[in-house]
């Protein structure tokens, strides 16, 4: 008689949520990441975690590098666990992991929670009753550029400068002068960019600025000037968009335009 092969679960962390509020509002459970397990809570004292169990022969080191080859599916399950993660983040103060967040056994489990249970403890202290934004500012390059260079005294000076050399090194200068008119864009899009964000971080708990995005990533034809992130309390959040809205209107007169989204799962302010 052939002997039966026992398959090893492994266990899939989503994220931490407090178990107090677990046990005022139980969670509803969803379909896990391999589409036929079930999420599930599992409590750790005052740290409830959010799982689903994987089979070990499907998603071991080994098999889960081979199919994070796979962008269709990497599409499709990093998908998955960020939708679960909205859903969470809607009834819970959550603390997201990052995706492929994966376990060998609750022991091991248990073992990372104690080691970091009062950083953990911490950030749900420091998210209730908050949410997370995202801003980005984008710009009207030419637009903006053609201001700058009309209303600065120096560009004016270099022009008639330029006029008065002779043919041959005119080309050279003017070349210097368009790097210089980039700077001076550059330095203008930053100063207007931090005065919008100095005033929303005003309204915020906590506030970010994290790295630009190229066109390539975002697919306008608009320049990202700036890109942040807030900390807001729930109650303030209907004043923050408003302020953005009444901001909008005078950006875009500009040539700037500022995109609002949220809220998101607290990927940036709850990141372990």
């Amino acid at each position: 008689m052939d002997a039966v092969t026992e398959t090893k679960e492994l266990l899939y962390l989503y994220g931490f949520i407090p178990s107090k509020e677990v046990d005022s509002l139980p969670l509803e459970s969803f379909s896990g990441l391999d589409g036929e397990h079930l999420a599930y809570t599992k409590s750790f004292g005052d740290i409830t975690c959010v799982l689903c169990k994987l089979e070990e022969n499907e998603y071991g080191e080994k098999e889960l590098e081979e199919r994070m080859q796979d962008p269709k599916w990497l599409q499709e399950k990093a998908f998955h666990h960020h939708e679960a993660l909205v859903k969470i983040n809607d009834q819970y103060t959550a603390i997201p992991l990052k995706f492929g967040t994966i376990f060998k056994s609750e022991t091991r489990l248990k073992e990372t929670i104690d080691g970091q249970r009062d950083t953990v403890l911490a950030l749900f202290s420091s998210l209730q009753n908050k949410e997370e934004w995202n801003v980005k500012i984008y710009c009207a390059e030419e637009a903006l550029k053609e201001e700058v260079m009309n209303s600065s005294p120096e560009m004016e000076a270099k022009r008639k400068e330029i006029e008065l050399l002779p043919s041959g090194r005119q080309f050279f200068e003017k070349k210097k002068l368009q790097k210089y008119a980039d700077e001076l864009l550059e330095n203008e899009m930053d100063k207007r960019s931090k005065a919008i964000h100095d005033e929303l971080s005003a309204l915020s708990s906590k506030a970010a600025v994290k790295k630009n995005l190229s066109k390539d990533v975002t697919g306008r034809k608009e320049a990202m000037a700036w890109n942040s992130v807030y900390l807001i309390e729930k109650e303030k959040v209907n004043n923050f968009l408003r302020r953005i809205q009444d901001m909008n209107s005078a950006a875009e007169k500009q040539g700037f335009f500022i995109e609002v989204t949220g809220p998101w799962p607290t990927y940036y302010f709850a990141n372990l």
